[in-house]
């Protein structure tokens, strides 16, 4: 049961970082609220760093996208996908964070020329803090960080669900489709950042 003081809100960027338990626990009733909603816990303040990796194949501009793992996002997509990232710990640098998360998540360690982008303001109140880099790696071959979850509900049983169940490279055009309405404009921006760049 939610105690008191934990007040709904509109959720446009979280619907992958609030998967992630540390340091509490997740129950499947949080879990299971619709997807643009979720609990302002005090944790859910935290601001988040993510890592929004790029690369060119056969001429084909594609970005990597993380989708939620465990059973409520099982069968989701549109709307659902996101880039790799978490919570910034107390004190931590924004883009350690990121690199950080982005190897949590994925299994692998990112380097490269980080690129900026403007920070997203949640309703919440938390800033999203995001970098580009070009770069490449294997999706099938992701290995993530996993959380606790009693499942089924009201069953006594726990399980291990990982915290990104897979990856994949798309298109900008599937990519819009595919992730969370709050990240949106992190693609529009790095859209806007190439064209700009091919065109000096």
């Amino acid at each position: 049961m939610l105690g008191k003081g934990l007040k709904p809100l509109r959720l446009a960027d979280d619907d992958h970082a609030a998967l992630d338990p540390r340091p509490r626990t997740i129950t499947a009733a949080v879990l299971s609220q619709p997807l643009d909603r979720w609990y302002d816990t005090g944790m859910a303040k935290k601001n988040t760093a993510g890592i929004l990796m790029h690369r060119s194949c056969d001429s084909t501009f594609e970005v990597l996208l993380v989708h939620p793992g465990g059973p409520f996002w099982a069968k989701k997509d549109a709307g659902t996908w996101s880039i790799p990232k978490g919570e910034i710990e107390a004190e931590e640098d924004p883009l350690q964070a990121a690199k950080r998360e982005f190897q949590e998540e994925t299994g692998f360690a990112v380097e490269g020329n980080f690129i900026e982008l403007t920070p997203l303001k949640q309703p919440s109140g938390k800033l999203v803090h995001a970098w580009a880099v070009e770069g490449d790696c294997q999706p099938e071959s992701i290995k993530s960080n996993t959380f606790s979850l009693e499942w089924p509900p009201r069953s006594g049983k726990r399980q291990e669900f990982p915290e990104v169940d897979r990856a994949g490279w798309f298109t900008l055009a599937v990519a819009k489709e595919k992730i969370s309405k709050g990240q949106l404009a992190l693609l529009e921006e790095l859209q806007q950042k190439l064209e700009k760049s091919n065109a000096g």
